[in-house]
């Protein structure tokens, strides 16, 4: 049975508690002490723990459900704003495809949690959720999931979200303005995501390799995790996410396989320099996100006007969604997050799926190829429907994708549940496609003729993959 979420909080040690943590004497001062801007920036945001969580293996899975979902949440925020982004007529740089490359990287980073997820707990650890444990936080707590088009707040949002812990001096007066332009526009509290990691290295890491005990500024479990505490390498290696199998077409895709402690803090460290933690390498989000503000304050992108948090109800807009309602959208919207949800069932099931002793055949192979296509061609497509039409009768406002998904879809199931998870999604879609063509204004959208054969095609070759195993289980 899947368990409850855990509740996740962040505690702000006291001066005495760092100077003890730090094996000073209470006669020096914080500042005189701390010359890490990792733990600096520790004291400054809070701790991430989780009550009730006494071995720091438990408190690690708990800690990277969460991270997935921040993962998750991430990737489809920059999804969304990525679409709205309308280069300028000579660019020449594509920034559509720059901020949906940092999208792409993201998934890399969320299967690299799912390999830690699962070098920690086994396959039935993997977790692809999206606001489970995020629903559960307080309000200093990482991220509220708001889907919006770019704009400089959003992109300062992202700023803050991604940035180092010590900006380059060159960089600060910069990022300060975007850090206070994020706060006052969306209320958003900088360096959760590298907090998050930071806490993790120190439980991954040997106790002789930690350079301050964090046990004592926070309810942490003082043991570190041992290469014991993983599970086998057999068990590892049958279901590990693999960059050759989930190959991306876009540069620095990080998909890290940890089989040791050791390994799991380099993954964690890659991650952290790609962009939640506290390095700033040449190529990080933060960096990426900079170069974007630049280029919108300098007219080189415009954005359309898509609404915020559009949904088709029941809560899964985020922090002030819209509930869409045009019925002809709606329709569209249902198909939308009904092939959103069936891209992440996917992913989920080929995560449970074990690989093939050859590496080539077998199940899991045709769900990832689900995957790719389903990402280039149903999500990206039905995006642009969905954004081409009005959020409300009457009203001149475009309403965008709803990333409407349903915590059902990635409960914890056995094979049988998850196939009839897809065919159900799959009998849902048909009867939205009808919708579709038994409206009055389906004739006015010549195109979407095509588009419905489309994916009618699709989905074909997802029933006709699954079907089998439905009938032989």
């Amino acid at each position: 049975m899947e368990s409850s979420p855990t509740s996740i909080r962040w505690h702000k040690p006291d001066e005495s508690q760092t100077l003890r943590a730090l094996g000073t004497g209470t006669s020096t001062t914080i500042e005189e002490t701390i010359s890490n801007v990792q733990l600096e920036t520790l004291l400054r945001v809070g701790i991430p723990f989780a009550e009730g969580i006494t071995t720091a293996p438990k408190l690690a899975i708990e800690l990277l459900k969460l991270a997935a979902e921040v993962e998750h949440a991430l990737m489809v925020q920059y999804l969304y704003s990525a679409g709205s982004v309308v280069n300028a007529a000579e660019p020449p740089p594509d920034y559509h495809r720059k901020l949906l490359n940092v999208a792409i990287q993201e998934m890399g980073h969320l299967a690299t949690v799912q390999n830690l997820l699962l070098l920690l707990g086994g396959p039935g650890a993997i977790h692809l959720q999206r606001d489970p444990y995020r629903d559960m936080l307080s309000a200093e707590n990482p991220l509220p999931f708001v889907l919006e088009p770019a704009s400089r707040a959003v992109l300062a949002k992202d700023v803050a979200a991604e940035m180092p812990a010590n900006v380059p001096a060159e960089l600060r007066s910069k990022v300060a303005e975007l850090v206070k332009l994020a706060t006052e526009a969306a209320g958003v509290q900088v360096h959760r995501v590298g907090s998050i990691y930071a806490t993790l290295k120190w439980m991954f890491l040997p106790e002789e390799a930690r350079q301050w005990d964090l046990a004592i500024l926070a309810p942490l479990p003082e043991d570190p995790i041992t290469d014991q505490d993983l599970r086998p390498a057999s068990e590892v290696t049958a279901f590990e996410a693999r960059p050759e199998e989930w190959h991306a077409d876009v540069e620095n895709f990080i998909l890290e396989t940890p089989h040791t402690c050791a390994e799991a803090v380099a993954a964690i460290d890659k991650i952290a320099a790609q962009g939640e933690g506290f390095e700033n390498p040449a190529g990080s989000h933060f960096g990426t996100f900079l170069e974007l503000v630049a280029a919108l304050d300098a007219g080189q992108f415009t954005t359309k006007a898509l609404a915020t948090s559009p949904t088709l109800g029941g809560g899964n807009g985020g922090e002030g969604g819209q509930e869409i309602s045009h019925l002809y959208t709606r329709s569209w919207g249902s198909v939308f997050s009904l092939q959103y949800s069936l891209v992440v069932l996917t992913i989920y099931h080929a995560l449970r799926t074990q690989h093939a002793q050859d590496g080539t055949s077998g199940l899991r192979p045709s769900l990832v190829d689900l995957v790719r296509l389903g990402m280039k061609k149903v999500i990206r497509s039905v995006s642009g429907v969905c954004a081409s039409l009005p959020m409300h009768d009457g009203g001149p406002d475009l309403a965008g994708p709803p990333y409407d998904l349903d915590p059902a879809v990635l409960r914890i199931a056995d094979e049988t549940e998850l196939v009839t998870r897809h065919l159900q999604l799959l009998d849902d879609l048909a009867v939205q496609y009808a919708a579709i063509e038994n409206s009055p204004e389906f004739m006015s959208h010549p195109t979407h003729t095509n588009e419905l054969a489309n994916l009618r095609s699709f989905d074909k070759r997802r029933r006709d993959l699954l079907t089998p195993h439905a009938t032989n289980l």
